[in-house]
């Protein structure tokens, strides 16, 4: 891949369960990256959007294809995570890794959702 596709910034995210001041369990997002910037170089590129009706209201969601990379950074990446590019939150939904290897310069490819849940 060719690194000038790779112009975006984004930030992956995991979530961590935590507790309130009340004792109640609570999630928290959290970078996943402890560097600063907390970010990697992306291609992302929105490949459809739908309007769903859910819990008696109208919302949309967007379908992204995030390629990234693959770094020790990025190690680790499941479906629990999510990315959040610019202002938007973008959920995890796949994570397809085309010749099944972790290491340099191998391209992970991700579908993202935004709009129907937190992530």
């Amino acid at each position: 891949m060719r690194a000038a596709r790779l112009r975006h910034r984004v930030i992956p995210q995991s979530i961590t369960n935590t507790y309130d001041d009340f004792n109640h369990p609570t999630k928290v997002w959290g970078n996943v990256l402890a560097t600063s910037p907390a970010s990697v170089w992306a291609a992302v590129e929105v490949l459809s959007s739908k309007e769903v009706i859910e819990a008696g209201g109208e919302q949309f969601a967007t379908l992204y294809r995030v390629l990234l990379r693959y770094s020790t950074d990025v190690n680790g990446i499941d479906n629990s995570w999510r990315l959040v590019w610019g202002s938007k939150n973008l959920a995890i939904k796949s994570i397809l890794n085309s010749d099944g290897r972790q290491r340099p310069n191998t391209v992970i490819e991700l579908l993202c959702e935004e709009g129907l849940q937190d992530g």
